[in-house]
């Protein structure tokens, strides 16, 4: 059995019997593992409130052979109190949290996606704009993590003849090939219209960090997402419609 201290990303939290919980966790040095704390929802001061979305400070025990593994001495080291309470911010974390369970397999270190996650979080906490600038801020995450997994685009220049557009004009997602083709080259492989990617939302995609998202329309960054997502489920090999997504699609009127 290996012990270490470490920090996590809650991805979730399950209750379990009367003081205790089941979760599952990312952390830098170990990936997603799955633990128990023991008596963690006791009714007195050794109450540690650990929800999802919560950054914890914790010592894992970790078995040799088996899927669950044991936490103890849980502190809170950041709860991003900018996501409490704001339903649209939490609904939009919890669609990447699905989509990380879903695709990434346990026991593998990733520490890039560990980073990935608490840079998310930081930057959703801060994200303006209403609900138009939610949803263009999580379409760029959704492609961005799809790359962190080995299945990045480059919006700025055409897959096919190498001409770089820049966000000059629209550009088409080829979703199931993994492509983005010009508007010249778009015209031969029968590109439909729900496969657009403005040229906003394209220059926004090509840029580097997540500074201010573009003031993109509504309609925009509706589509926007819906190809984040598509393209996302299709090369991530997600199967299941994830309800978080027909939250989020709820909220955004989709």
């Amino acid at each position: 059995m290996a012990i270490g201290k470490t920090h996590s990303v809650v991805l979730s939290v399950t209750p379990y019997r009367e003081s205790s919980i089941l979760a599952v966790l990312f952390s830098r040095e170990h990936g997603r593992f799955s633990g128990i704390a023991k008596g963690i929802r006791r009714g007195d001061r050794r109450r540690v409130p650990v929800e999802r979305g919560y950054i914890i400070e914790h010592i894992v025990y970790l078995k040799q052979h088996g899927d669950l593994h044991q936490i103890t001495d849980c502190s809170i080291h950041d709860y991003f109190p900018l996501l409490r309470g704001d339903l649209e911010k939490t609904a939009i974390r919890d669609l990447l949290f699905d989509i990380v369970l879903s695709a990434v397999p346990a026991g593998d270190s990733h520490p890039d996606v560990y980073d990935f996650i608490v840079e998310f979080l930081t930057g959703l906490s801060n994200v303006g704009q209403g609900l138009r600038g939610h949803l263009t801020y999580l379409s760029k995450i959704l492609f961005a993590f799809s790359g962190h997994l080995g299945f990045g685009l480059d919006f700025s220049q055409c897959s096919s003849c190498g001409y770089r557009t820049d966000g000059s004009g629209p550009v088409w997602l080829n979703i199931e090939q993994g492509m983005v083709r010009c508007e010249r080259c778009s015209s031969g492989f029968g590109a439909s219209a729900d496969r657009l990617v403005s040229a906003g939302a394209a220059i926004w995609f090509s840029s580097s960090g997540s500074g201010d998202a573009p003031v993109l329309s509504g309609k925009e960054a509706v589509a926007a997402l819906r190809l984040a997502y598509d393209y996302s489920r299709y090369h991530l090999e997600i199967r299941k419609n994830l309800e978080s997504y027909a939250f989020v699609e709820h909220l955004a009127g989709m």
